[in-house]
């Protein structure tokens, strides 16, 4: 019996650490394999917005949105479903990362890369702000916001934004708010806004406010209207008929010469003269007459 116990004592005493240090073993294998191992594509549907190619940092930040509320946290099932969500045009823009996605964070970097390529360089966006950018349907304060987006991070003056924005808008709406000067960007964009509301656009474009004017603008307007004239006397000229070729296919020689010979005389015996076999009344063809005379 002693034996016995001395035997127990031993397995027991030196048997603890070693279930220890087993299960350590384990939990490092375990933690291996799913690293190793890839997650599994959520199957939970998301309802991605159309892709915006004009915004892609806001479309990414709507459908990161969506997957939050899907509770979405894989970078795999993310990529999936930016992938299937891109038309064929802005996917050739990332062909490379789609054919040969990335292991480690694919969908980090189809986004990234997405963004890098189609958002405009600073210096795109200057030159859509100062040259292409109009008012259009849109109320003052929206063009605004739309301006203020296309600017971005660049560093561009408040003051010129200003006068951009203002050049936009109708010249009686400017010399309104041109009095204005203490008052902050948005307040005036908001009482351009309430002008817009209450005047309609007609009254605004036919107000004298616009008829007063210095003689170079006055100058300006009459040397547009000489050039309008100008372009339309140009297409006229150009939809005038031209003279006819005398080269004309046969089947419009009949016309022609319909024109150098008495309209009393029908197509027949102009053509054929003696000849024809048929006449078309009413048709004065005499064969003694010098026309009619071979």
């Amino acid at each position: 019996s002693s034996i016995y116990y001395q035997t127990t004592l031993s397995t027991t005493s030196f048997g603890d650490p070693d279930m220890e240090e087993v299960k350590q073993q384990l939990l490092v294998l375990q933690e291996q394999l799913s690293k190793q191992v890839k997650p599994e594509i959520s199957k939970i549907s998301v309802k991605l917005p159309p892709f915006w190619a004009e915004k892609p940092s806001l479309w990414f930040a709507q459908a990161e949105a969506q997957f939050t509320i899907a509770r979405i946290t894989s970078e795999e099932t993310k990529y999936t479903h930016i992938v299937s969500q891109l038309d064929a045009k802005y996917a050739a823009e990332v062909e490379d990362v789609i054919t040969n996605p990335p292991i480690d964070r694919p969908y980090t970097t189809l986004k990234t890369t997405l963004i890098n390529r189609l958002s405009l360089s600073e210096v795109q966006r200057v030159r859509q702000l100062l040259m292409e950018e109009e008012l259009g349907d849109r109320k003052p304060s929206q063009f605004l916001r739309h301006l203020r987006s296309l600017a971005g991070a660049t560093s561009f003056p408040c003051t010129v934004l200003r006068t951009l924005w203002l050049q936009r808008l109708l010249p009686t709406v400017q010399a309104i708010l041109q009095t204005q000067e203490n008052v902050n960007l948005e307040q005036i964009a908001e009482i351009a806004d309430k002008i817009l509301e209450v005047t309609p656009l007609t009254a605004l474009a036919t107000s004298p406010v616009m008829q007063i004017s210095s003689a170079p603008s006055d100058t300006s307007l009459q040397e547009l209207l000489v050039k309008i004239e100008k372009l339309e006397s140009a297409i006229n000229q150009i939809r005038r008929p031209r003279p006819r070729s005398r080269s004309q296919p046969r089947e419009f020689q009949p016309r022609r010469r319909s024109l150098e010979t008495p309209q009393t005389i029908c197509w027949y015996h102009q053509t054929f003269k003696r000849k024809a076999v048929k006449c078309i009344k009413p048709c004065k063809y005499n064969p003694k007459n010098s026309y009619g005379s071979l």
